[in-house]
């Protein structure tokens, strides 16, 4: 065997062998971060920090009564649950029927429609809660 082919043999194991050895760490780390993962809870944030951080509701900006607010939703059926968040700094009515969600602006009455299909923006900053309420599948954008 030439010598040539003899060297590119003896780096070509070497490099294998030490490759072995970083990927055996690597893999023992893992491994090992299953059982922190196990016993570990995930970061939880409870509701008071949520509250303390979350945009203030302005009551002034509050213009469009529950009742005007739930007729923008056109929905014959009686809400499941109504909420009073703040997007973009202004006031918002959550109407949830079961699984579906109707979002009414208190300032204006603008309805807002997301259905399947839909994208949304999350911005940094974003102190409220998600609720999933059918499956999703998830899209991520990485922005700079």
């Amino acid at each position: 065997m030439p010598r040539t082919a003899l060297t590119i043999r003896k780096w070509t194991m070497r490099v294998h062998r030490w490759m072995g050895v970083v990927f055996c760490v690597l893999f023992l780390a893992w491994f090992l971060s299953a059982f922190v993962m196990m016993y570990r809870g995930f970061p939880y944030v409870d509701p008071d920090d949520r509250l303390s951080r979350a945009a203030l509701l302005d009551p002034a900006r509050i213009l469009v009564a529950p009742e005007r607010a739930l007729a923008a939703c056109r929905v014959s059926e009686r809400p499941s649950q109504i909420r009073l968040n703040v997007l973009d700094g202004r006031p918002l009515y959550r109407f949830a029927f079961g699984r579906r969600a109707v979002l009414v602006f208190a300032d204006n009455g603008e309805r807002i429609e997301a259905g399947p299909g839909d994208r949304f923006v999350i911005e940094p900053g974003f102190t409220g809660t998600w609720e999933v309420l059918s499956p999703m599948r998830k899209s991520w954008v990485i922005r700079e």
